[in-house]
């Protein structure tokens, strides 16, 4: 089967993550794999050897359509997979300019709590979102990573989880106290406000926290952690070593589309502390024991499940829980997805 994956880049965190696990698992499921990306990928973000990647090299999506479609004519996948909702709109367009492509079924993968991106996106970014709601019916199939709401869309839908990788790299050096880890781009989506604000209210001595990741708000989040032992580390390729250095590793989102820092820290056999956002911190929590949920929004809530979890570390069933998430697994149900999609009638 010739599976394309076409994404703006490959260099964000969960989505980039995600993909690149995907495509991984198709090439060595035996699958013809092939990656479309605006930009190039940076060190360490790479696609698995054996992967082909095609770099559009352009700076919009929407400049990019006329080559997108030069790509899926060349190609003639089976099936496109689309990362986010602006790309899903300029692939459709794209695959209708394809000729030789036309016949490709679009699988949408949804990435992220659709209603809370609209309430807290941009005018830009609602234009896009609103554009997505009135085209996501020309959609082939649509897969979230965790249930959701998702509105009135005469699509099929599936529920099938990230596949969960965790590298073989040694912790990070020795710190003294207890590390707290937290990681995510720092937007208001993850909440890092939050976190600063509970971290002043822990009870615990010789306490650090690390924050992995870059992002427009790192000059406010900076000011607001000043005076307090708070370490904001930058981008790291591969957050790995600093969550199984941890002693626990927090995430304070307003709104997931999976948690694949929650997942990763967990398969690592490091505790973790979530607020309980929508969506993937609860469905997680059924399926796994370290992770303590606590309402978002209350600081003082998240510095006491902090403490607690500190001072009486829970046991993290770690292989029991990675096993929902292993490459095979993951991989299987989306190729049983793909051999009944490819055989339905075109839209």
């Amino acid at each position: 089967m010739r599976i394309m994956f076409v994404t703006d880049s490959l260099n964000g965190g969960g989505i980039g993550k995600a993909l690149r696990a995907l495509a991984q698992g198709m090439r060595d499921a035996g699958q013809d794999v092939h990656i479309v990306t605006l930009s190039p990928p940076a060190a360490g973000r790479a696609p698995a050897i054996g992967i082909r990647t095609t770099v559009l090299g352009r700076a919009h999506m929407r400049h990019a359509i006329p080559a997108l479609a030069q790509v899926i004519a060349a190609d003639r996948p089976d099936v496109i997979y689309t990362a986010r909702e602006y790309v899903f709109l300029a692939t459709l367009l794209a695959r209708r300019m394809g000729g030789p492509g036309r016949r490709a079924k679009v699988i949408h993968w949804v990435h992220t709590h659709i209603a809370s991106e609209r309430a807290n996106a941009g005018p830009k970014k609602r234009v896009a979102l609103a554009l997505f709601g009135l085209f996501a019916r020309w959609a082939d199939h649509i897969v979230m990573p965790a249930p959701m709401a998702f509105g009135a869309v005469n699509v099929p839908i599936s529920v099938i989880p990230n596949i969960v990788q965790v590298t073989t790299a040694q912790a990070t050096a020795p710190h003294k106290g207890r590390l707290i880890v937290a990681a995510g781009r720092l937007t208001r989506q993850k909440n890092f406000e939050l976190l600063i604000h509970a971290f002043r209210h822990l009870t615990t001595p010789d306490v650090t926290l690390t924050i992995l990741g870059d992002g427009p708000l790192r000059d406010d989040l900076t000011n607001l952690a000043k005076g307090a032992n708070i370490r904001f580390a930058g981008a790291i390729p591969d957050p790995i070593p600093y969550f199984r250095s941890a002693d626990v590793v927090v995430s304070s989102s307003d709104w997931e589309g999976f948690g694949m820092t929650i997942a990763e820290a967990l398969c690592l056999g490091t505790p973790v502390v979530a607020t309980d956002c929508p969506v993937g911190p609860d469905d997680i929590s059924k399926v796994a024991t370290g992770l303590c949920l606590v309402p978002m929004g209350d600081a003082r809530a998240l510095a006491r499940a902090i403490d607690d979890t500190l001072a009486r570390p829970p046991v993290v069933g770690a292989a029991a829980f990675c096993a929902a998430f292993d490459s095979a697994a993951v991989t299987a149900q989306h190729l049983t997805l793909l051999n009944g999609l490819i055989d339905q009638p075109d839209k």
